[in-house]
């Protein structure tokens, strides 16, 4: 079952009016060290056509078309991605960034769209540290002296005595390192103390703080490669040989 993306009956028309064309695979994906050459994935899908009866039994190899580098095959006007399961994993990912990329967050259905809110796997906690020391300096640096001695004496528990050769500026970056260290292992922790859930959520999306990357990965991985790469029927058809096509029109 499709638990993240539209459903394919409903939304497959916006959906493909969002795809960007299919050469946006790149030929990066075709270095890898385990690659299929191009004769072997259109014999296979050859292969396939007519044991499905698209192809007669006379055709050859010859009549299949290779398109977009060895990614998409043609054959009478059908069209099939193949391509090994490392490179179905590449370039069902590439597809939900890049639909990512045109829809954003709203590309995914509503119990995803929480739970990637709601998942710290999901947000790039690096980019959130460093807006939180930022955000740590401005704050701390807007204290009068009187505020900054109270806050680290009384909420962060520093002792007067580790604060009396302390100058007022060594005491204001004690505080900033003291508040960061509550947080610094999860730094998302620090915004959520400081909005409510739904302006936390604006936060996140208006910053661009979203990991992407580990996103795709988990649709991917729940989805299957089929729901991005089988524009037609979203069915995988497997050639044999680590070989799968996917019937693209």
């Amino acid at each position: 079952m499709n638990r993240f993306r539209f459903d394919r009956k409903t939304a497959s028309a916006e959906r493909q009016s969002f795809r960007k064309p299919i050469g946006r695979f790149t030929k990066a994906f075709r270095r890898r060290a385990n690659i299929v050459d191009d004769d072997m994935k259109a014999q296979a899908l050859l292969d396939y056509l007519k044991e499905d009866g698209i192809a007669p039994e006379e055709a050859t190899v010859d009549e299949i078309t290779v398109i977009d580098d060895g990614k998409m095959f043609g054959y009478d006007g059908y069209e099939y991605i193949v391509g090994t399961s490392d490179e179905a994993h590449d370039w069902a990912v590439e597809d939900v960034k890049n639909l990512f990329d045109d829809m954003g967050i709203q590309s995914f259905s509503e119990s995803f769209q929480e739970q990637i809110l709601n998942d710290d796997r999901f947000i790039n906690q690096n980019m959130l540290r460093n807006i939180m020391n930022e955000d740590i300096d401005v704050y701390v640096d807007n204290m009068d002296d009187d505020e900054v001695y109270e806050t680290i004496t009384e909420t962060y528990g520093v002792n007067e005595e580790d604060l009396k050769d302390m100058d007022e500026e060594d005491i204001r970056n004690e505080l900033k390192y003291q508040v960061g260290g509550v947080y610094e292992d999860m730094p998302v922790d620090y915004f959520r103390d400081m909005f409510d859930k739904k302006d936390f959520s604006e936060f996140l999306i208006d910053r661009g703080l979203l990991d992407v990357d580990a996103i795709a990965e988990e649709v991917v991985r729940i989805d299957g490669f089929a729901n991005s790469l089988a524009g037609y029927d979203g069915e995988e058809i497997d050639l044999g040989n680590d070989l799968y096509a996917y019937r693209w029109n």
